[in-house]
């Protein structure tokens, strides 16, 4: 009897250093996921801003009480929804700013939760979107390319110089509490 109970505890010691194995091998994937994710904006404001480049940000200027989340669809949907339009000579203007964005102070998130939009902004081209971000808040998970992340005031940063000095959002930091 004892030398099953061992062998019972064997397997499922093994078990349970097969899934912490397996758990960090997929948190690697997403990291380098979230990387190739970014790598296409942060060559683009290190490098020559196309002139189809354009930032559209879509917020609301205060914390809504509500009883579900909001999707991207609706937020956009909001009566006092705030919308900025920045193209390609603002975004030339703030490349110095542009180019302090750090995509290896990014972190997945690996539990996966629903999304709260509060702020929605993507930088895009003729072609398509290339950095999209959706803030959710406390209730929620960020997610930048459609990859949950860790809150971070790094994605904050990049929009701060575009937003009107009365926004909630203006030098926001989401790790403060």
């Amino acid at each position: 009897m004892l030398i099953g109970g061992i062998a019972l505890i064997r397997k499922i010691v093994i078990l349970v250093l097969v899934m912490a194995i397996l758990f960090s091998f997929s948190g690697c994937g997403l990291k380098k996921e979230l990387s190739q994710q970014t790598k296409t904006f942060y060559d683009i404001v290190n490098g020559t801003i196309p002139r189809d480049m354009r930032l559209t940000i879509y917020y609301v200027n205060h914390h809504y009480m509500h009883h579900m989340p909001f999707s991207v669809e609706i937020l956009m949907t909001m009566p006092d929804l705030s919308i900025i339009n920045v193209g390609y000579e603002d975004l030339v203007n703030h490349q110095e700013h542009l180019r302090k964005f750090d995509p290896t102070l990014l972190e997945p998130e690996p539990k996966e939760t629903f999304t709260d939009a509060l702020v929605y902004y993507v930088f895009e081209l003729d072609s398509g979107p290339v950095l999209e971000y959706v803030y959710s808040d406390m209730l929620g998970c960020d997610t930048l390319n459609g990859i949950q992340i860790k809150p971070t005031s790094e994605l904050f940063d990049l929009i701060d110089p575009f937003l009107p000095e009365d926004s909630i959002y203006k030098d926001y930091d989401p790790l403060r509490t």
